[in-house]
């Protein structure tokens, strides 16, 4: 995996890995941000930051995975917003792709272009 860490006075703050599906896809396989600064625009940032570094490797495509819309849980349906509002669409769904067989939950897939050169968001998460 390669990965970026966002950090201040010494403190890591934020970070994001990935690694390579295929010669054109990348995945975003963890991102993560300490719970008092998320809202703060260092995810954003990670990904901005990203971008070229996958464009650079060849990369026409970033793909990410997160519990589906099916699953009414906060926290996901958080993670959701900030991926939609950082150009990603929704790819597909994986349904009972989580859990076991008594307690199966749905995957969803999204993607964005990162050919574009646009490293911003499609609105504020």
């Amino acid at each position: 995996h390669a990965g970026l860490v966002a950090q201040a006075d010494g403190r890591i703050l934020g970070f994001v890995t990935w690694r390579a599906i295929d010669a054109e896809t990348a995945n975003l396989s963890w991102m993560g941000v300490v719970e008092e600064r998320r809202r703060s625009g260092i995810g954003r940032a990670l990904l901005a930051a990203m971008m070229p570094r996958l464009r650079a490797e060849g990369f026409r495509t970033l793909e990410v995975s997160t519990v589906a819309d099916s699953v009414d849980y906060v926290p996901y349906a958080e993670t959701r917003a900030f991926y939609r509002a950082m150009a990603f669409v929704d790819f597909r769904v994986d349904h009972g792709f989580y859990g076991d067989a008594s307690d199966p939950y749905d995957r969803l897939v999204l993607r964005r272009d990162v050919t574009t050169g646009t490293e911003g968001s499609t609105g504020g998460a």
